[in-house]
């Protein structure tokens, strides 16, 4: 997992030092801050109800931090105070600060500190404090192992591609002596900063980043709360989206369960309509598919020639079967392949010769085709219309005849 971590850290490094990607996650940082309360947005040097300390060859000056301004709140004189007794009398100053003790600063005038701008390329940004300490030699009179500084950036020029910084400077001596004196009081301190007359600049804090105290426990709860608050968040993005689909899920079901049946129900009657289609169609494929005897009787009358006859008529499915006798037995299968529902004739048996020389036997194979609809009616009436003619007939004769009996009588 760690090599995994140090392998996306290395391919982020180099993303990360483009001016415009680091511009972007300042700007993003600073809108988030904006976010915070007031007083969690302050930086990592918190100068409320902060005491400063400022020593000089005549004795102390402590004074309190009231809106940037310094109050004067005691001063410690070193010609009325003997040196055994000068840390006793500082920290009782101090215990009187009503729990101001535990901020206490060093406060350096104007005169022992340099300040300075400088312009750098932003590239340089990434290892900002070694190229300030390479830099100090050509800017101050001091080399860097002579001073401690701090700086803050004032301006990022990314079209330029610089940046503007302000650089403070101080002798270490200097600073070096005000701890000790401070250290041996028993005293304990978190910034070096700069004062100017009554007012406090809080932009630089000089004394060494190694030798800063850790954040007090009030920023460590800030932070916890904090990370609390960001993992509350973030469990309740993930489950507010869940909870959201649930109800609407919860509220949908009714719908579909509705909609369930009537999809079955709405199948069911598919069904019955697909039966009773069927069941109507039945007779419809049965006649299309076994032809009509008539039909067939009527073809055969139509294409078979006056010498033939038909002896034995024979009709299994589709398959029709015909024995009898023919004057030309030669002309039998191309008669029967210009039938329109008859084709595939071909003889069964071979041709023998019949009682009439002129004659011979025959015993032919047909398959029948399927008729269509309107070819069966029009048959079927065809054939009503000959019934009828018939019947119209015998009637008719049977009616002339007694007639002529009863006339014969009267002429007898």
């Amino acid at each position: 997992m760690q090599i995994t971590f140090d392998t996306y850290r290395q391919r982020l490094a180099p993303l990360l030092k483009h001016p415009k990607v680091a511009g972007l996650l300042r700007w993003w940082i600073t809108e988030l801050r904006s976010l915070l309360p007031a007083q969690w947005r302050s930086s990592s040097l918190d100068l409320s109800n902060s005491v400063v300390v400022q020593l000089s060859m005549q004795g102390v000056r402590v004074s309190r931090v009231d809106k940037g301004r310094l109050v004067e709140i005691g001063t410690l004189d070193f010609n009325s105070t003997g040196p055994s007794d000068q840390g006793a009398a500082f920290r009782h100053l101090l215990d009187g600060l009503s729990g101001n003790s535990d901020k206490v600063m060093i406060g350096l005038s104007d005169e022992f500190v340099l300040v300075k701008k400088m312009f750098l390329p932003l590239a340089v940004e990434e290892n900002l404090e070694n190229v300030l300490a390479f830099e100090i030699d050509r800017h101050t009179p001091f080399s860097s192992e002579q001073v401690y500084f701090d700086y803050r950036i004032l301006h990022r020029d990314i079209q330029k591609n610089r940046m503007d910084l302000e650089i403070a400077v101080v002798p270490r001596e200097t600073v070096d002596r005000l701890v000790g004196q401070l250290g041996s009081w028993g005293v304990t301190f978190g910034a070096v900063v700069m004062t100017e007359q009554e007012a406090l600049r809080s932009d630089f804090n000089l004394l060494p980043r190694a030798r800063r105290p850790r954040p007090a426990a009030l920023l460590g709860q800030r932070n916890r709360s904090l990370m609390v608050l960001v993992v509350l968040l973030a469990v309740g993005a993930l489950l507010l989206p869940v909870v959201i689909k649930r109800e609407a899920v919860l509220q949908l079901a009714p719908v579909v369960e509705r909609a369930k049946h009537a999809a079955e129900a709405t199948d069911g009657l598919h069904r019955k309509l697909d039966e009773i289609t069927a069941q109507h169609n039945l007779l419809l494929e049965r006649k299309q598919n076994f032809p009509v005897i008539v039909a067939l009787f009527d073809e055969l009358t139509r294409v078979l020639p006056d010498d033939t006859w038909v002896q034995q008529f024979d009709l299994k499915g589709k398959e029709l079967q015909i024995m009898g006798e023919t004057g030309d037995s030669s002309k039998l299968i191309a008669l029967m392949e210009q039938s329109k529902i008859l084709h595939g004739a071909n003889f069964r048996s071979p041709l023998t010769k019949a009682q009439n020389p002129s004659s011979e036997r025959f015993h032919l194979g047909l398959e029948v085709k399927p008729l269509a609809v309107d070819v069966i009616s029009a048959v079927q009436q065809q054939s009503s219309v000959q019934i009828k003619e018939q019947q119209d007939g015998e009637t008719a004769k049977t009616m002339v005849k007694p007639q002529q009996a009863q006339t014969g009588q009267e002429k007898g």
